[in-house]
């Protein structure tokens, strides 16, 4: 038996202390005939007395040792139903009192029971959503198309019968498999392109994209994307169809000798006819006969001008510039200056025209080419998309030359195609020139009259009107859902605002009426005299060449300000972007002094255990996907995704209006961070 504890012993040595005082009170109470009588008894009576103090004191201290240690058995008996769960159970040997041991059986009992119900709801639904997916997969298993679903990340979910035989069939050493990556079968950026197109067309009546796959062997395919659900999609089908390569340059050759072949014909037919006549009516019959026959072998030769074996679709000129300037400055790593876009529409296909585009841009940038420019004009009703930029260098005639008939093989550009097969199946033209003005590649192409539903599905989302007088004058205590935001982001030359470090590149989106509008975006770069800190630079990519000629921040921040009103800010360690605004605010003028929603201070307020608050953090405990990671406009977007997933996570925390949501994120440990 344990020795008691301070309260214990504390109590055993009252008792003593009181015993011996009671003796010694009885022993004076005494005459002196019974003391004399009790004295020769006396060692035998202390002795008894002892013996009886000793078991009576034992007895209290077994009954205050029960008393007192039942608490912490109750404890112990806590741990263990949480480490064993709610099957233990405990009896009268484990030492609680009866109620308690009583009570403690019927709570493990009730949880028993929940935890059975709730386990059983979740097989329930395991089992619905099985047969969904089987359902699924049985439904696909009899489509006669060629269809790969595809999560976000490109790992491959199901797929057709129909799609193992095509690429078994026209690309026998690709690899269809479940699990597997969708970029271990087509070029990456093929399948990067085919993405963005569809996320572009996300907002309308049909987000579907259409674009040339090539596999990595060089098979060729037309797939069409289409998010597996609408707005922010969780994957992608990818509908497979075959084709066929432009024609070869023997082919195309061999067809045009054939045609000035039958031209010849025609000609000579003609002006037999014009030149003679007096011919006899049967020798006239016989050369209309031969114009006849070679007409008509002329019109089955000529290909068609809507020919299908290419998969071109309505494209504005906004949207061609906007894929355009992307792409160039992706190999080039210089801005490009973007005309404002006429009002036209173009039937090509992006990615293939991207491949040139991209690919020439890269030679000429190698040969000092820069200040690049981009425009889309219209000669003779026909568009002609222009990459121009100075100096006046192009291509010597002998490389343009073999440059047009190889296939295409750089980087991010690979297509077993060469310029001119792409060019001539858009049923275009292609050339370089130079002047006093500068050097240009000039792109012709066809133009489109697209349908009412084309003109529905590439209409830009109406942008809000700033001048329109406000719903809400003070947004503060207003609901979250019912605001507009403003979702911003900055990339700088390093961490230190005080200590001079500026802002290079400032990206911001729109949310309004609970809806990221994708054509509501503000993005520039900013030149800066600052050198860039190695680290920052290995985050976002952006060095001093890419800032030469872009305007300065007392130049940007007007236009981001304007952007900015009648909404509310948002961004993740909105501090950090803030005090570099205040800073170049208290040089230029310019403030944003709207009340502001940091990310990082909801993460901490609704995750107060989560080790991480990081942006990527955040996202992947949102299941949001990471997508342009650490440039602006890219965390901007991601900031925006995650601030919807949290306003309804807000309201059920009790933080429904702009007031609440403010006054708690200020009371977490992180809203202390000073810049």
């Amino acid at each position: 038996m344990p020795f008691p504890g301070p309260l214990l012993r504390s109590l055993l040595y009252g008792i003593a202390v009181a015993l011996v005082a009671f003796a010694l009170l009885t022993w004076t109470l005494l005459t002196k005939d019974v003391r004399a009588v009790l004295i020769p008894r006396l060692p035998a009576l202390v002795v008894v007395a002892l013996l009886a103090g000793a078991a009576g004191s034992l007895m209290a201290w077994r009954r205050l040792d029960d008393a007192q240690r039942w608490p912490s058995r109750f404890v112990h008996a806590l741990e263990r139903l949480r480490a064993l769960g709610p099957s233990l159970r405990i009896a009268q040997t484990d030492g609680l009192p009866a109620q308690v041991e009583d009570s403690f059986n019927l709570v493990a009992a009730e949880w028993q029971a929940e935890r059975t119900q709730r386990q059983a709801a979740i097989d329930h639904a395991t089992q619905a959503l099985a047969t969904e997916r089987d359902l699924f997969a049985a439904v696909l298993g009899e489509l006669p198309n060629a269809v790969i679903a595809c999560h976000d990340t490109g790992q491959i979910l199901l797929y057709t019968p129909r799609a193992m035989e095509l690429l078994n069939t026209h690309a026998p050493d690709s690899y269809l498999g479940l699990g597997r990556t969708i970029f271990s079968l087509f070029r990456r950026s093929a399948i990067l392109h085919g993405l963005e197109r569809m996320n572009r067309a996300a907002e309308s009546a049909s987000p579907s994209a259409r674009v040339l796959l090539a596999t990595r062997e060089g098979a060729l395919f037309h797939a069409r994307f289409t998010p597996l659900h609408r707005g922010r999609a969780s994957g992608f089908f990818l509908a497979l169809e075959p084709t066929q390569a432009a024609p070869s340059e023997a082919a195309d050759t061999e067809a045009r000798i054939d045609h000035r072949r039958r031209l010849g014909k025609l000609r000579a037919a003609a002006e037999i006819l014009h030149d003679a006549p007096d011919l006899s009516e049967a020798e006239r019959q016989r050369f209309i006969a031969i114009i006849d026959e070679e007409s008509r072998g002329l019109a089955e030769a000529l290909p068609r001008q809507n020919d299908p074996q290419w998969p071109l679709e309505d494209t504005s000129a906004e949207t061609l510039l906007a894929l355009t300037r992307d792409a160039v400055a992706a190999v080039t790593h210089q801005a490009v200056h973007v005309a404002d876009p006429p009002a036209l529409w173009l039937r090509c296909e992006t990615f293939s025209l991207l491949a040139i585009l991209r690919d020439y841009a890269s030679r000429i940038a190698a040969e000092g080419a820069s200040a690049l420019r981009l425009e889309i004009v219209e000669e003779l009703s026909q568009p002609q998309l222009c990459l121009g930029w100075n100096p006046a260098v192009v291509l010597p005639p002998d490389v343009w030359r073999r440059w047009q008939h190889s296939v295409l093989d750089s980087p991010g550009s690979r297509l077993p195609l060469s310029p001119i097969e792409i060019v001539r199946a858009h049923g275009g033209e292609i050339w370089q020139q130079s002047s006093d003005a500068g050097a240009c590649l000039t792109l012709r192409m066809r133009a489109s009259e697209p349908t009412e539903h084309d003109r529905d599905a590439h209409a830009a989302v109406p942008v809000w009107d700033v001048a329109a007088p406000l719903v809400h004058a003070d947004p503060l205590d207003h609901p979250l859902r019912a605001l507009s935001f403003t979702v911003l982001d900055t990339e700088t030359t390093g961490l230190d605002p005080s200590g001079g470090d500026e802002i290079i590149a400032i990206g911001a989106i729109h949310i309004v009426n609970g809806r990221i509008l994708s054509r509501e975006v503000f993005e520039s770069l900013v030149a800066s005299t600052r050198r860039i800190d190695p680290a920052a630079q290995q985050l976002h990519g952006i060095d001093a060449q890419m800032l030469q000629g872009q305007p300065s921040l007392a130049e940007v921040l007007p236009r981001l300000a304007r952007f900015c009103e009648d909404t509310v800010l948002v961004g993740h360690n909105l501090a950090f972007d803030r005090r570099f605004l205040e800073l170049a605010g208290d040089r230029s003028g310019v403030r944003l002094q709207q009340p502001g929603l940091d990310t990082l201070l909801l993460s901490q307020l609704l995750y107060p255990q989560a080790g991480a608050h990081k942006l990527e953090a955040l996202a992947e405990r949102l299941h949001v996907p990471v997508l342009g990671r650490h440039t602006a406009l890219g965390d901007a977007i991601l900031t925006a995704e995650i601030l919807l997933r949290l306003i309804p996570m807000l309201e059920g925390r009790g933080y429904g209006t702009l007031r609440q949501a403010l006054d708690a994120a200020a009371a977490v440990p992180l809203a202390r961070l000073k810049y």
